[in-house]
């Protein structure tokens, strides 16, 4: 597939891919410590979904990092969660001064919509995973100003995170949507 038009995966972490308590989504689970600069954080994921986000990213999307983890996406969680690949990060969150300890100066939903706006610029299809972003005016404003670009999101249950089901609903949008471009 043209990595032109490969759908964008906008990946969330807390709620996503760390499960805020011991999910049965999945049928393994492993638990770490996070060490970022304003404490550390227990981390709870599953190998398979980590696999599966990796594949799906290898074969059929490009997966960029939407979350207030930001740059420790990559340098923190992916070697603690054994994920191979970095993924770009799309934003960093806006805090109001510095990391440690700093509040964010816009909501969760602010920042994160303003970079689904941006990413909708490119034209690509797009898959929004997050446990708490987006509240349902939101959607409705974004699937307007996206026109006939696709979007498609998941709210995981951030007790969970994302499940076994939701990764197969994905990989179906996916091949739905990438069939129509050929």
């Amino acid at each position: 597939m043209d990595k032109n038009l490969r759908p964008i995966w906008l990946l969330d972490v807390d709620g996503v891919i760390n499960a805020l308590c011991a999910p049965k989504t999945w049928d393994e689970r492993k638990e770490g410590i996070a060490h970022l600069d304003d404490g550390s954080y227990k981390i709870c994921w599953s190998e398979e979904l980590i696999r599966a986000i990796e594949l799906i990213n290898k074969e059929d999307v490009e997966v960029r990092w939407l979350t207030t983890w930001g740059h420790y996406a990559n340098e923190v969680l992916r070697p603690l969660v054994n994920l191979e690949e970095e993924f770009p990060v799309q934003a960093e969150p806006v805090y109001a001064s510095g990391y440690g300890g700093a509040s964010l100066s816009y909501t969760t939903f602010d920042w994160k919509y303003m970079a689904v706006l941006e990413v909708l610029e490119e034209g690509r299809p797009i898959i929004w995973t997050d446990d708490d972003a987006w509240t349902e005016s939101m959607l409705a404003e974004l699937t307007e100003k996206a026109g006939e670009i696709p979007i498609f999101t998941i709210k995981s249950y951030a007790l969970d995170g994302l499940s076994r089901n939701d990764i197969e609903i994905i990989k179906s949008w996916v091949i739905q949507v990438t069939s129509q471009g050929e």
